[in-house]
């Protein structure tokens, strides 16, 4: 029994990718290519290629393309890109699937397609902290041709400080696209008081929120997406200089530690 034991662990050991690892884009290459080993820090010789595989692009990377000819195209385990950077997947008119379980979303996600792109499972689409001027960007506008759901459900998740009136973009689709569903339990939204927002499930304009309101406008059809709507309280005057003079008491008590 033992024996077979060992066997069955072997086999499974075996069957798992060798180079499994977390790779952290650097540009030296010069060439913007995802596909391209140079462009990354690890340097043995592959690129995230696999389901084990996690990419992580730092701030201000610039556009990095993520090309369908490039072999194992759409396959990673979880893929970070941060403010200031993109990733385009260009598909033109050949066919494509995304293959990652979590995409770290503080930067663009952007596709174009003319013929067909594809979900290959479900996945987390993580924009972690946000405000109405710093989020990130799921934009698949770009899409003209089909946009294949395959039954998999997005998973968001966000956590946004809003004051004001407006909406918020996040998700952009576009094409043929065969309609799947949002999970969006795990969007949070409050004002800049730390209040959380009501979520109001009937509106469908700002105008149709009151102070301290939010909805979420999504679809999974061509020209939709998904966006937060809300109406939060502006912070009084009086409440800018409170938060300003604890943020002076926070930056003295940081130099005295430090000294």
């Amino acid at each position: 029994m033992n024996k077979l034991i060992s066997i069955i662990t072997l086999l499974a050991v075996g069957s798992m990718p060798a180079l499994a690892d977390v790779y952290t884009w650097s540009g030296a290459a010069g060439d913007n290519m995802w596909g391209n080993s140079g462009n990354w820090t690890n340097n043995n010789g592959y690129y995230p290629q696999s389901d084990y595989d996690s990419a992580v692009i730092g701030e201000d990377a610039g556009t990095i393309i993520w090309s369908v000819n490039q072999g194992y195209f759409g396959a990673s385990n979880e893929i970070t890109i941060g403010k200031g950077s993109e990733v385009i997947c260009e598909i033109g008119g050949g066919a494509g699937d995304f293959k990652f379980n979590t995409l770290n979303l503080y930067g663009t996600f952007s596709a174009t397609c003319t013929n067909a792109l594809g979900f290959n499972r479900d996945f987390t689409l993580n924009f972690g902290d946000i405000s109405a001027t710093e989020h990130g960007f799921f934009d698949l506008s770009g899409v003209t041709g089909t946009l294949w759901s395959n039954g998999h459900n997005i998973t968001v998740t966000a956590s946004a400080t809003l004051s004001g009136n407006g909406e918020l973009e996040l998700i952009k689709l576009g094409g043929n696209v065969h309609s799947f569903n949002y999970d969006m339990s795990e969007i949070e939204v409050n004002d800049t008081y730390g209040n959380a927002l009501v979520l109001n499930s009937s509106a469908s304009s700002v105008e149709d929120l009151s102070v301290g309101e939010y909805a979420l406008i999504a679809s999974g059809a061509g020209n939709g997406g998904l966006k937060i709507l809300y109406s939060a309280p502006i912070p009084e005057p009086s409440a800018f200089g409170l938060l300003a003079g604890l943020y002076a008491l926070a930056l003295v008590g940081t130099r005295r530690r430090r000294r």
